[in-house]
């Protein structure tokens, strides 16, 4: 299991990046999006919406929770700017 070192936001709070430690020592990334995941099922509208992991950029493996972050503002667009 993951622990969550850091969380940094999106200024509109839609979407967050975490800065995690793998149980292996090694440290990372993940993307995550605020959203619906039963969006267009008319039985399901109305559900509150929840995190959900962004799988378009290769696994990440860093040595520190600094490499992580810095490895994270340099691929994840959003980020670089804030």
């Amino acid at each position: 299991m993951k622990q969550v070192l850091k969380t940094i936001y999106h200024p509109d709070a839609d979407r967050r990046v975490l800065i995690v430690r793998h149980d292996n020592g090694f440290y990372g990334f993940e993307e995550e999006k605020l959203a619906d995941p039963y969006e267009g099922y008319e039985l399901m509208e109305g559900r509150e919406k929840m995190w959900m992991i962004l799988d378009q950029r290769p696994f990440c493996v860093c040595d520190s929770a600094e490499i992580a972050e810095h490895e994270a503002r340099g691929r994840v667009e959003w980020l670089a700017k804030i």
